[in-house]
């Protein structure tokens, strides 16, 4: 299934919600915007966001995969 080739409204990232004031091992965020999560989780890839944490902090990070492997585990 093809990924989506950018964020929404044309956009190179796409926002990430983040619960925490930093990210640590097991942190979890929810990337919004994505035109079929689904897939997304199916066959997760590299992805720009921009990482919004809960004290409203917002920066530019980059979602890495690895092969075989979904970012979560």
């Amino acid at each position: 299934m093809a990924h989506p080739s950018g964020g929404p409204a044309g956009t190179d990232t796409f926002p990430a919600l983040c619960g925490h004031t930093h990210l640590f091992p097991g942190a979890r965020c929810r990337v919004q915007g994505l035109p079929d999560p689904q897939a997304f989780a199916a066959e997760p890839r590299p992805l720009d966001v921009d990482l919004r944490f809960s004290d409203g902090v917002i920066v530019a990070a980059r979602l890495l995969t690895q092969p075989g492997r979904t970012p979560w585990c």
